[in-house]
């Protein structure tokens, strides 16, 4: 005969007149008994309030331990509700929803959100790139909406190769931004040299959209600066490029998904290549995207994968260049700024017959 469990003893809950001790928790349900909400004035009050007796009424503790991991799932859906809130701000977006009552969409972020655009156009960036891993397959997510607006920085394969890279390095519990940071800039641990600084988001688009014009990676344009030096795409490039007299006509870049390559002709090919004034990368002649080489100064790194390995590494097709440090290593050091909004990242784009709806039309 099995003898039943003995049930745990309660630890002693404190009273609000008592002195908090470290580590324990107060019951956040204690300072709303005998209140009522019909003389509030906040409606967010008030729907707190009725979420709060809600989960109070739901039932007694066998109730909870019965339906423990259907509460814990729905404890995991509320830590991503970021995810929701990115999607319904696209939508009000799309469709400009502010239109009848605001002036702008900045009022209305301000006003009825009481956020800044800049945070809930972050909570958009983040939803998105959790629909593409949601869409990639991946049974594990970010959580946290600050880790996926990092992971914004990438995109395609690089975004599916530094999740799982992230997945197989961290524990959920253990996935903070400042871990999540230092990986992807050196997920192999050789590269000690690397650091995260913060910059002015208006100071980084101008050194970017610098560094692209030159063909070169961030960090030369800095060492060329501080040398005091003209930047220059390469001292010894026997090369004479001319850029495409019309301005006007841009191709769409894969690697920071906007429409930003231009054509380049240069005295030693034959047929034009493309280079991206945004984020610096180049197209092969097979149409998929080169990079910046630091060792030959060329547009000719390119993705390559090994066999029996998960992820990407570079080699330059120009001067034979390898290394083993990841792919997206290296692309989240050049420091691409986090995707923006653009016509070609909605639904439209990509389903484009769903007019902005996840149903078949």
């Amino acid at each position: 005969m099995q003898v039943p469990r003995p049930l745990p003893t309660p630890r002693r809950v404190q009273e609000d007149s008592e002195p908090p001790n470290p580590g324990y928790c107060l019951d956040p349900f204690a300072p709303l008994w005998g209140n009522e909400p019909n003389d509030w004035n906040s409606d967010l009050a008030r729907s707190l309030y009725y979420i709060a007796r809600e989960i109070d009424e739901y039932g007694l503790e066998g109730d909870y331990i019965d339906d423990l991991f259907d509460l814990a799932h729905d404890i995991r859906c509320k830590i991503c509700s970021w995810y929701e809130i990115g999607l319904k701000a696209w939508k009000i977006k799309l469709f400009k929803a502010w239109k009848k009552n605001f002036t702008s969409f900045k009022e209305f972020c301000e006003t009825a959100i009481g956020r800044t655009p800049g945070a809930v156009n972050a909570w958009i960036r983040s939803a998105r790139v959790m629909s593409r891993l949601i869409a990639a397959g991946f049974d594990r997510l970010p959580l946290n909406a600050s880790i996926a607006l990092e992971l914004s920085k990438f995109s395609g394969e690089d975004l599916e190769e530094a999740w799982l890279s992230l997945c197989e390095e961290f524990a959920d519990h253990e996935m903070t931004l400042e871990k999540v940071r230092d990986f992807l800039a050196d997920p192999i641990g050789k590269d000690a040299q690397w650091k995260n600084v913060r910059i002015r988001a208006e100071l980084w688009e101008k050194l970017t959209k610098e560094a692209a014009r030159n063909g070169i990676p961030v960090n030369n344009l800095l060492d060329r600066l501080l040398e005091n030096t003209p930047p220059e795409s390469d001292e010894n490039a026997e090369t004479v490029e001319v850029e495409d007299p019309d301005d006007g006509e841009r191709k769409f870049c894969m690697v920071c998904e906007t429409q930003s390559l231009r054509e380049i002709h240069a005295s030693d090919r034959e047929e034009p290549y493309y280079r991206c004034d945004q984020c610096g990368a180049g197209e092969g002649e097979d149409g998929k995207p080169r990079y910046h080489c630091h060792q030959c100064g060329t547009i000719s790194i390119k993705k390559v994968r090994p066999p029996g390995r998960k992820t990407c590494h570079e080699q330059c097709e120009h001067c034979g260049y390898e290394t083993e440090t990841p792919h997206f290593a290296h692309r989240y050091r050049v420091g691409f700024a986090p995707i923006t909004d653009h016509p070609l990242s909605n639904w439209n784009s990509v389903f484009p017959n769903r007019r902005g709806s996840l149903q078949e039309s």
